[in-house]
């Protein structure tokens, strides 16, 4: 049953070293891929297990194994989701005073007819390890077509990336601000 829930997660590499020498893993671009189990996704929150070593021996599994099953699990499991950084932004403010519709009418009456977003956050249904979704190519073609541009990924958490058009940005500019943050 746990091959059936397994996802795939990132960490930093450098950063996890240590904790990486008990875990099956691949590396991607500096950071590796982890497998998790979910085990609960409720209204009180997500509960998973990493799978060490020992626990991939148990279940029978190579790394190449946990990753295949891991990457087609993970879209079902924990479905991306993207949507425009002052959205976002608007429900966390205006969500104990307003509706989500009256919300969403605040948000278009300030854009006006501003063409686009500044801003996208990838993640997924949960809100939970939703870097992961960087794996997946096809989310990235969907940022991409936000901004009907190329795009910038600027790190945020393990749980969510942020997006933006690479039209007209100084990709320097962009290194310093996240390097601040």
């Amino acid at each position: 049953k746990l091959k059936e829930k397994l996802i795939v997660t990132l960490v930093n590499t450098a950063q996890n070293e240590n904790y990486l020498k008990d875990v099956p893993h691949r590396e991607f671009l500096d950071l590796s891929v982890v497998y998790r189990c979910l085990i609960n996704t409720d209204k009180n929150g997500t509960s998973s297990i990493v799978v060490t070593n020992d626990l991939a021996e148990t279940m029978g599994m190579n790394e190449a194994q946990l990753y295949e099953q891991a990457m087609a699990n993970t879209p079902k499991l924990l479905p991306v989701s993207i949507r425009p950084m002052d959205e976002i932004i608007c429900e966390i403010i205006l969500k104990d005073i307003v509706s989500r519709e009256e919300t969403m009418s605040v948000i278009d009456e300030v854009k006006g007819s501003s063409k686009g977003m500044d801003l996208y956050v990838m993640t997924n249904s949960e809100k939970f390890n939703g870097a992961s979704e960087l794996l997946f190519p096809e989310n990235l073609d969907e940022l991409s077509k936000k901004f009907d541009s190329d795009i910038y990924i600027i790190p945020s958490s393990t749980h969510e990336i942020i997006a933006i058009s690479s039209t007209g940005k100084d990709v320097n500019e962009l290194q310093e601000m996240v390097n601040e943050v």
